[in-house]
């Protein structure tokens, strides 16, 4: 659905007020204000009906596995299904217990197309859904979201580390272990 933001209301609520102001003063030159604001805002919002579109997104985690405790690049790719297509778009992603990034995607030719860094990933697996495009004319007066169908898992396996010793000097001065557990006899 398209709507205005909090800064497009406030600005309609402006022209009303100017728009009483004139009336109430009997100032003509306060009227175009008045009708130019409260066009603004009208505009916004058909600027952002004409860019609200279909978009396809294409999330990359890298080749490469992920370890717990490592950075991790997303790189988010989105395009536009019409002619011209949105500037510039903000995605919002739920990635599981790693919670809501928000991303600025930026033109790139007919694409759109942003990165960002996870920091300090636990390990675990963690799932992308609830992604949401956000559309808003240039002056963030109107805003329309639309729900993407981008989902993926992030797999971050846990650090493995090489160990020196598998037992320490305690347990071979013990000697061979008896059967089941039990202690040797003298």
């Amino acid at each position: 659905m398209i709507g205005l933001t909090e800064r497009g209301r406030l600005l309609l609520v402006l022209a009303g007020a100017i728009y009483l102001v004139a009336w109430g003063f009997g100032s003509r030159t306060l009227y175009p204000v008045a009708t130019g604001l409260a066009l603004a805002a009208l505009g916004a919002r058909l600027w952002v009906a004409i860019a609200r579109q279909p978009v396809v997104l294409k999330r990359s985690l890298g080749s490469a596995e992920h370890l717990e405790g490592g950075d991790v690049t997303v790189g988010l790719e989105a395009t536009p299904q019409r002619y011209p297509g949105p500037r510039s778009l903000e995605v919002v992603e739920l990635a599981g217990r790693l919670g809501e990034h928000r991303a600025r995607l930026s033109r790139n030719g007919s694409r759109l197309l942003t990165r960002y860094i996870l920091p300090a990933v636990p390990r675990g697996r963690y799932r992308f859904e609830a992604v949401r495009a956000a559309f808003e004319d240039p002056f963030a007066l109107a805003r329309a979201e639309t729900e993407l169908g981008a989902e993926s898992t992030l797999l971050v396996y846990p650090r493995l580390v090489d160990l020196a010793r598998l037992f320490s000097d305690a347990d071979r001065r013990a000697g061979p272990a008896a059967p089941h557990g039990g202690l040797r006899s003298a």
